[in-house]
């Protein structure tokens, strides 16, 4: 294998995925977790359906102990997103799924980068807040 076949490949192998998750998600800020104090805050933004508009997305937020592993559930999580081409916020409290899984709808239009404030407020401490940037590269 000539050298150039070896860089070539190599470029792929790193480069792939990262284009495929652009593609995917319209994101490509790779930090999706952050841990603050006991708690790892994971954020992901996928598509509502296909056949809604594309502007609407799922703004799932998942909350895990930073020590054990173990799934949150007893928070209460709330969700601000404002993106630079679009000022006016958007609060969403996210609705419990499975758990340790918050879920919303947002309105991202394309061609934004928008920060996403997570806050989490459990019974008996103090509430924590994490912010995220997203890359709606969608057209």
């Amino acid at each position: 294998m000539s050298r150039r076949h070896l860089v070539a490949g190599l470029l792929v192998v790193v480069l792939l995925p990262w284009a495929r998750a652009i593609a995917a998600n319209g994101a490509e800020d790779p930090v999706r977790h952050r841990r603050i104090g006991d708690i790892v805050i994971h954020v992901a933004v996928e598509p509502v359906l296909p056949t809604e508009p594309r502007h609407f997305h799922r703004l799932i937020v998942t909350l895990r102990s930073a020590g054990s592993g173990a799934a949150i559930a007893d928070a209460v999580v709330r969700a601000t997103v404002r993106g630079v081409g679009h000022p006016e916020p958007q609060t969403r409290v996210l609705d419990a799924q499975d758990g340790s899984t918050f879920q919303g709808v947002v309105e991202l239009p394309p061609r934004d980068t928008y920060r996403i404030v997570v806050e989490v407020a459990r019974p008996g401490a103090p509430a924590v807040a994490a912010s995220f940037i997203h890359r709606q590269l969608q057209p």
